[in-house]
């Protein structure tokens, strides 16, 4: 009985340590960020901005080992018409951890009202090295008007 118990618990220990860490985890995030904004009107009436954040973000659901605090400097371009209506919009995002690990997020939106904003991550360094992030984001509300709050939900997948 004792050979058979021991032979059990090696079987449930390989069993266990073969269990793969990976998987994907839904996380929400808010970030709280300065904004610049240079815009250049186009022959036509509309309005061609060039635009940078900078601030904090939180990210909530995310695996241990991730911190949810990052700092996040962001660039990007959008096309609107006179009255402010989306006509495309492309960014790309660097967020950086505590720890110095970071990685790179793009994103896009081209409907009037930002409701298709999705982004997904391109690159990653240290612990962020082959994680995967793809979701939708949105606009929160200004603080002040050029403090701005942003929000985003997706999925967040560490590699097997």
């Amino acid at each position: 009985m004792k050979f058979f118990k021991k032979i059990m618990l090696a079987m449930l220990t390989v069993a266990i340590s073969s269990v793969s860490l990976a998987g994907t985890v839904t996380i929400t995030g808010t970030g709280y960020v300065s904004t610049n904004i240079d815009t250049t009107s186009t022959p036509d009436g509309n309005s061609l901005h060039s635009y940078s954040n900078h601030g904090f973000w939180v990210q909530e659901g995310l695996p241990e080992g991730f911190p949810a605090t990052l700092y996040g400097d962001c660039k990007g371009s959008n096309l609107t018409t006179a009255q402010w209506a989306n006509i495309g919009d492309t960014f790309i995002c660097t967020a950086t951890d505590i720890d110095g690990d970071g990685f790179v997020n793009v994103g896009r939106a081209n409907n009037p009202d930002y409701s298709d904003c999705h982004f997904e991550t391109v690159a990653g360094w240290g612990k962020y090295a082959n994680v995967t992030q793809k979701g939708k984001c949105h606009f929160a509300g200004n603080v002040t008007p050029n403090s701005i709050i942003l929000k985003w939900t997706g999925e967040f997948t560490t590699p097997d």
